[in-house]
């Protein structure tokens, strides 16, 4: 499959050589989002960072932080780009939901699209550059190249502890507006069943 440029994937646009099978009225509501996953796969596959994104998914587990939010900050884009743009079926319609990019992705958890906008955008905040501080118990977990323990889960110690220092900074600033960050605590919508067109 030939691949779209960054700047062609930025704006969003599907390549005129995809096609897509679509979903008609007689197929079941599993039938139906089977079909739109597997459009929706189409579409991310075709962006550069799709192989990047697997490689990360496929490090040994338990996975490290870095690992993890290069995983993250793929799926955010593909979020920001596509959640919202018509799947284009000829005979149904139905708008690209986070849903069905964690389905296309092969992605299990059905907390991951939380977790991932929530972590993002507290990094935003308190990560390199944060619009609120750079705090560097965040940069050192995030760049933390060790293994992890076995069972361990050091991309959730980071959400816990950027909970906290968020937790502290508002109390200590309680008249500051609290800067838009993107995504945290942010929940993906559900599948949608289509309307039929």
């Amino acid at each position: 499959m030939a691949s779209t440029s960054t700047s062609a994937a930025t704006a969003a646009t599907i390549s005129d050589d995809m096609r897509f099978v679509s979903p008609d009225a007689e197929d079941s509501p599993e039938e139906a989002l089977r079909l739109i996953t597997n459009a929706v796969d189409q579409i991310i596959q075709d962006d550069d960072g799709w192989i990047g994104f697997f490689q990360a998914k496929a490090a040994l587990e338990p996975h490290r932080t870095l690992d993890v939010l290069k995983q993250y900050r793929f799926v955010k884009r593909m979020i920001d780009q596509w959640v919202g743009k018509p799947v284009p079926f000829k005979y149904f319609q139905v708008s690209i939901e986070p849903s069905h990019i964690t389905r296309a992705l092969k992605i299990e958890d059905p907390n991951f699209a939380t977790a991932c906008l929530e972590t993002l955008g507290l990094l935003d905040l308190y990560g390199p550059k944060g619009r609120h501080y750079e705090d560097p118990r965040v940069i050192e977990m995030m760049n933390d190249t060790s293994k992890p323990e076995y069972n361990a889960k050091p991309i959730k110690r980071l959400l816990h502890w950027m909970r906290d220092i968020d937790k502290k900074w508002k109390e200590e600033h309680p008249s500051e507006p609290v800067p838009s960050s993107s995504g945290a605590r942010s929940e993906p919508a559900g599948d949608c069943m289509a309307m039929r067109g």
